[in-house]
């Protein structure tokens, strides 16, 4: 269970990191004052906070698990407009917004 746990994280944190590198190379492009090793340190900063909760948070939490709370708190912090949805809230606001609705198809006649 803990080996499952170091592979999760480390998973983890090869995709964010390769993601803010992709992500970076973007970003250097639209303010080239950025500076990389701030972005860098950001990372290694949120990576040590995500180990530091999983070993020592009261309750027992993956990684998945502590990642889409932070990525929740940091969209809802953005705006009033802006959300995380996980694929069960995306595919509940298609339904939503798609207009498929459960029902018999009866209509009322007067």
């Amino acid at each position: 269970m803990k080996n499952k746990k170091i592979i999760v994280a480390g998973v983890l944190t090869a995709l964010l990191g390769v993601g803010v590198f992709v992500k970076s190379d973007l970003i250097a492009l639209q303010n080239p004052t950025l500076d990389q090793d701030s972005r860098l340190n950001s990372l290694a900063k949120f990576t040590k906070v995500v180990a530091t909760i999983q070993k020592y948070y009261v309750d027992e939490l993956s990684v998945d698990d502590i990642v889409k709370k932070a990525l929740q708190g940091l969209l809802s912090n953005l705006d009033a407009h802006s959300s995380y949805l996980d694929e069960k809230g995306y595919k509940d606001l298609k339904i939503d917004t798609e207009g498929q609705f459960g029902g018999t198809g009866h209509h009322l006649s007067v």
